[in-house]
């Protein structure tokens, strides 16, 4: 059924099977006419009796794409059905009375060509869930709004994907009123931290974790990295940060531990906000951990706090005027590093200041978290950043999404290397395109896990700020190889002939 396979013959069957029902002999009693419509009812009954859910990005803002459709609290798969007994039984009194009843005008309107208006409904229905996306969506992406805008060279996701090149370029500036009284974290630490340092992270913490046993492939360079740096980073913090952040320049701290478990706190110095402006919407803190927060996938998921408190300007010092929810992603993996969003929208136009609250008030080992400063990144989009040139492994989920991107060329037996790969988001990552690409079984991955490393880049879609898109991940070369010199030819062989074996391992 995935590749449609089976509607090739049950399709025309049931189409054979309808012609014959809607014929002029069979119609012409009533009762016949109120079993089909019956059964169509039916029909609908099923349709609707699961989510309005499209494929991937098309499902973006169509009503009831995660839940069973409903009327008022009442599921219209109920409703159908409540039609379908009641033309049901209606047929069964039909085919007791005599052979005139059931021919009033109502009834013959009912039943006269109910197909075509079945599929007249349904497509319909069609029609306007992808219109409700489009205004739900706008101005960001919907599967309706990109058609649209395809007519004046759009480029799919890639117009509204954003992504961070620099992570470290967009760090704000502490403000140096208690500069003398920072504890031993720096001004990410504030005053008084309690139960926070700078190595409070779990061992393998990375950027949209994979662990499977056996090893999932496509899994990033980051899993099989060092745990542990070489030399401290700028607060004495040996751990790894993702996304490219430079420890000697970004500090880091954290409430995991193996000894006895404290309530912990931090609050941060005040960090000096920039003006807002169209290129820059976001405020966001790298972070990893249980934290509370909000998706769209998920909703609300509860967890430790991790909130962005705003500062207005008041008589000699900063009045704190609000403290924001994070918009979060990761519901399946809630302790990967991952980036917390905080619409410039959504706080004041004169908030001049910033700083990070923390809380880490359970005793659960398991619910640790950990933060860094915050940062206004500067961003640009994905069709900007990657471009219509460079070769790119596009997952096959994706194809479709980005239809500027210059696919990886294959010819004569050669692969093109790619420079970035892209893929749907998480759970589609982890269990359709990781695995029908795995190189054991001949697939891309093969190539990349093989030649190259994986990192993911931070990315974000714009104005729907916690919404899992998929990633974009860079990669890097293992050795600067030269490029294949190719030497084309033709030549006529045996069946029997054979260069020699196929080299299958190292």
């Amino acid at each position: 059924m995935h590749h449609f396979g089976l509607f090739a013959a049950v399709g025309a069957a049931m189409a054979a099977l309808t012609t014959v029902l809607v014929s002029p002999s069979v119609l012409r009693w009533s009762r016949n006419r109120m079993a089909f419509l019956a059964a169509l009812f039916f029909l609908l009954a099923l349709c609707w009796a699961t989510t309005n859910g499209w494929w991937y990005v098309s499902s973006y803002g169509v009503p009831f794409n995660s839940a069973m459709p409903k009327i008022d609290g009442i599921t219209v798969s109920t409703i159908f059905f409540a039609l379908f007994a009641i033309a049901a039984g209606y047929a069964a009194w039909l085919h007791f009375a005599p052979r005139g009843a059931g021919e009033g005008r109502l009834i013959r309107a009912l039943t006269t060509a109910p197909v075509p208006i079945v599929a007249g409904f349904m497509a319909a229905v069609f029609v306007a869930s992808m219109v409700a996306g489009i205004v739900r969506q706008y101005p960001t992406y919907s599967n309706g709004w990109s058609n649209v805008r395809a007519f004046v060279g759009g480029c799919g996701l890639a117009d509204d994907v954003l992504v961070e090149p620099d992570t470290n370029a967009g760090f704000m500036k502490p403000l140096d009123g208690d500069s003398g009284s920072w504890g031993p974290l720096g001004p990410l630490g504030g005053v008084n931290p309690v139960g926070f340092t700078p190595n409070g992270v779990p061992e393998h913490t990375v950027a949209e974790a994979i662990v499977m046993k056996p090893n999932q492939p496509g899994t990033d360079y980051d899993w099989d990295a060092p745990t542990k740096l070489t030399s401290p980073g700028i607060n004495g913090s040996t751990v790894p940060l993702p996304y490219g952040l430079d420890p000697a320049r970004v500090p880091l701290a954290g409430t995991y531990t193996t000894g006895a478990q404290q309530q912990s706190t931090l609050v941060s110095a005040w960090y000096l906000l920039p003006k807002p402006d169209d290129g820059h919407p976001l405020v966001v803190v790298t972070a990893a951990g249980k934290i509370a927060g909000n998706s769209v996938l998920h909703g609300y998921t509860p967890g430790q706090t991790v909130v962005l408190e705003y500062a207005m300007p008041g008589p000699g010092a900063l009045v704190p005027a609000g403290r924001m929810v994070p918009d979060d992603l990761y519901g399946e993996q809630p302790k990967a590093w991952r980036n917390l969003r905080f619409a410039r929208a959504k706080m004041p136009a004169d908030a001049v200041a910033v700083r990070v609250v923390a809380e880490d008030l359970s005793l659960t080992p398991e619910d640790w978290i950990a933060v860094t400063p915050p940062r206004v990144p500067d961003l640009r989009s994905l069709q900007e950043y990657v471009g219509s040139t460079q070769p790119v492994l596009l997952d096959w989920a994706v194809g479709l999404a980005f239809p500027c991107q210059q696919p990886m060329l294959h010819a004569n037996g050669i692969a093109e290397i790619p420079k970035f790969r892209i893929t749907p988001d998480y759970s589609a990552k982890k269990l359709d395109t990781d695995t029908w690409e795995d190189g054991t079984n001949g697939g891309l991955l093969g190539i990349t896990d093989l030649l190259l490393r994986a990192h993911v880049m931070a990315t974000y879609l714009s104005r729907d700020w916690a919404r899992d898109w998929g990633s974009l991940r860079k990669f890097d070369t293992l050795v600067d190889a030269p490029p294949a010199q190719l030497e084309l030819g033709t030549a006529t062989r045996s069946g029997l002939w054979s260069p020699g074996k196929i080299r299958i391992g190292p």
